[in-house]
């Protein structure tokens, strides 16, 4: 399966970015221009709608912390948002979700804190993200 890009301009600064199939080696160079697009200066918050993404690789990750990267040195912030957990029926991970917990989480919402150099995240789930 191949990647698919759709970006939104919510309003000045603030996009979202809806990333779905697979993000890895062969179509990491794709996203990093679509994203190179985006990032000008006056960039506040990019939103990353996860939930058709299939797959990320480690090239994947390494995107997306440029990203992050790019937009911290303009002050602005990244979001995930409806990261989708282990399936157990893959030997892959779509991506990680260790602090799941349990299969019953359907949806997550990673931020990723701008407040130092290293990389701190919380993992939340929000009231209508369990699965009944």
């Amino acid at each position: 399966m191949s990647l698919t890009i759709t970006t939104e301009k919510r309003k000045e600064g603030f996009y979202l970015v809806a990333v779905g199939g697979r993000l890895d080696s062969n179509t990491y160079p794709r996203f990093e221009e679509k994203l190179a697009e985006l990032l000008t200066n006056g960039v506040q918050l990019v939103t990353f709608d996860m939930e058709a993404l299939e797959y990320i690789s480690s090239m994947g990750l390494r995107a997306i912390f440029r990203a992050r990267e790019a937009i911290k040195a303009q002050n602005g912030s990244i979001v995930l948002t409806k990261v989708q957990p282990r399936s157990p029926a893959s030997s892959r991970l779509p991506i990680p979700c260790a602090t799941c917990p349990s299969s019953r989480v359907s949806r997550r919402l990673i931020v990723f804190s701008m407040s130092s150099s290293a990389w701190s995240w919380k993992s939340k789930a929000s009231p209508g993200m369990l699965e009944e």
